[in-house]
């Protein structure tokens, strides 16, 4: 009886060894992965901060250039902004690339000219001082070329800036590039012909007509961007101010390679004033640049429904830092056109004085695709007039057809701070395919109204701080049909975080 006695309370012992034991190695092992067992209802969720995440830069080839200069007052520029320059710049150009390349020198004065296409080994570079004025005559603008309009493949007019299936080419210096798009030469986009033509070429993108057929230009109103890099490799735009484009400002579109630094974008008001616009392209840096646009400051796209997937080239590999954002639409968007795919983007360190939005990333039923690794942080924003972050799966696009959604997961945001803004948080997610694998730390908004979630699955919200800016209203967040939402460390009150399912905290 004894012996059985001894034997128990052995059996005991170890039991409660064992099971501390694993316990303790399940809690280091989640700390390890930034999680906490106790309030994750599968015992691991994404980790909040992993310095390995964000990458302080790109290393990325920049281009070499012969030393070489062709200045465009020997090829018969005459300044003043009054005489076309378009067969001095061409030729400048081409005789510095048939020589092997080098720089072809925009001086000190006003230039006018109609399209400039840059070849490879070119570097355009603009002395201080030195404004490049575009025409005001569509016809300087032909033949039309290959492009996107807005995600889909079509033929228009040229860009007046841009460079075509080039390698090792270059905007540099101190000037300033004017598209004079403030004098309406540019159809508006709110004229009824612009939205006959937009919707004819969506249906043309989406029922596959070939792209030989795919004609516009003249008596069309469509837009080209203002400065188009077109199957580029080996790019680099620094230290120009670009003002009053057409459409998109900086488009690079199916490039590989690009580096765009302490560059200045000024655009008026308006649908696609965009500042740039990555368009399936890779291998991309953005840094030290300020923008005051109409529309989205910095976009992020690859293709618009089925045309987008035909073409199936993503937006991948791109690093976005040390920016201002004075105004803007959005601050940094994702989307909405993204069926071409979207991963590996990195944002860190944003300033954003005024814009609608933040950060929003948007898509579209239609769009397909996935929108993967998403790493954003220190985003200060001073003012936000719509919100702080969104998460639109589902915009409602009426041009938009079809039934693919869009997987958004693996987003990563953190330090956060928001003076004012109407929703600190705005996740509208589909049941069928709903966003995942999210975490949103070191939060702090000051909001007029209430965080909101909807049909999002594995979500971790933490250090998330929101004030009222309403007086005697407190702040709050509603999280409606969805699965695994953490919240830890808020200094929100319990009765202040509704939540209808799939919530701990």
């Amino acid at each position: 009886m004894k012996n059985t006695k001894n034997f128990l309370i052995i059996i005991i012992i170890f039991c409660v060894f064992f099971a501390t034991s694993m316990m303790f190695f399940r809690y280091h092992s989640q700390k390890e992965k930034g999680g906490d067992n106790n309030n994750s209802p599968q015992g691991e969720l994404l980790r909040s901060h992993d310095e390995d995440l964000f990458p302080q830069t790109l290393s990325l080839a920049e281009p070499v250039f012969q030393d070489r200069v062709c200045n465009i007052v020997d090829y018969g520029a005459v300044g003043g902004g009054k005489i076309m320059n378009t067969h001095a710049f061409a030729a400048a150009i081409a005789d510095c690339a048939k020589l092997g390349g080098g720089e072809v020198l925009v001086p000190s004065g006003v230039w006018l000219t109609g399209a400039i296409a840059l070849e490879s080994n070119i570097q355009l570079h603009l002395d201080k001082g030195a404004k490049i004025l575009f025409s005001g005559n569509i016809d300087e603008y032909l033949p039309l070329v290959r492009s996107r309009f807005e995600g889909v493949e079509y033929y228009n007019y040229s860009s007046p800036l841009s460079a075509r299936n080039a390698k090792n080419v270059a905007i540099t210096g101190e000037g300033t590039i004017d598209g004079q798009a403030e004098k309406s030469w540019w159809t508006s986009i709110d004229e009824p012909i612009v939205t006959t033509s937009m919707s004819e070429l969506y249906r043309m993108g989406q029922d596959g007509v070939p792209l030989e057929n795919r004609i516009f230009g003249k008596d069309k109103g469509l837009r080209p961007a203002f400065v188009e890099f077109f199957e580029c490799n080996t790019v680099l735009i620094d230290g120009v101010t670009f003002v009053n484009g057409p459409m998109w400002t900086i488009h690079p579109l199916y490039s590989d390679t690009v580096s765009i630094r302490n560059i200045t974008i000024r655009t008026r008001d308006g649908r696609n004033t965009d500042g740039i616009v990555v368009d399936s392209s890779r291998n991309v840096s953005i840094e030290d640049s300020h923008f005051s646009t109409g529309d989205d400051a910095i976009a992020i796209k690859s293709g618009r429904d089925n045309d987008g997937m035909r073409v199936g080239r993503p937006s991948e590999n791109i690093l976005i830092k040390n920016c201002t954002v004075e105004e803007a639409h959005a601050a940094l968007a994702l989307g909405s056109e993204v069926s071409g795919g979207v991963r590996d983007i990195f944002v860190d360190t944003i300033h954003v004085k005024d814009a609608d939005f933040g950060i929003r990333m948007k898509s579209s039923l239609g769009r397909g695709a996935s929108v993967q690794a998403i790493r954003i942080r220190n985003i200060t924003i001073d003012n936000a007039r719509i919100a702080a972050i969104e998460l639109d799966q589902m915009t409602g696009e009426n041009v938009s057809v079809g039934t693919a959604l869009t997987d958004f997961g693996d987003i990563h945001i953190e330090n956060i701070a928001c003076g004012w803004t109407r929703k600190p948080i705005l996740i509208n997610g589909s049941p069928e395919k709903p966003p995942h694998d999210i975490s949103l730390t070191h939060l702090s908004i000051s909001a007029s109204g209430t965080a909101f979630m909807e049909n999002v699955r594995n979500v971790r919200i933490e250090n998330l701080t929101l004030n009222s800016s309403r007086k005697g209203k407190e702040s709050g967040i509603e999280i409606a049909d969805s699965e695994q939402v953490v919240i830890r460390q808020t200094n929100l009150p319990k009765e202040k975080i509704i939540c209808r399912s799939g919530c701990m905290y």
